[in-house]
């Protein structure tokens, strides 16, 4: 199941990276730090599928969440799915 979630998880960032290409948005939601729980992930990841739902809503509100630049955004490490 871990391995599940890591893939689908690095998909969606693929994802991400192409939409924001695609409608000129530099940066994607993007975890500050590895996640400590359950409750972080599902955080992250509803932050994520906003954004791919509404990019523009996203980029209004983006100074309030945590970003990166696309050309540092890379595949989320083993490393920040710990705790499963």
């Amino acid at each position: 199941m871990r391995k599940i979630i890591i893939k689908q998880t690095n998909n969606l960032v693929k994802i991400a990276k192409c939409i924001a290409k695609r409608d000129n948005i530099n940066s994607i939601p993007y975890p500050g730090s590895h996640f400590k729980n359950n409750k972080e992930l599902e955080n992250y990841l509803n932050t994520l599928t906003n954004f791919l739902k509404n990019p523009e809503i996203y980029y209004l509100n983006k100074k309030s969440l945590e970003t990166e630049e696309l050309d540092k955004v890379s595949e989320l490490s083993k490393s920040y799915f710990k705790f499963i």
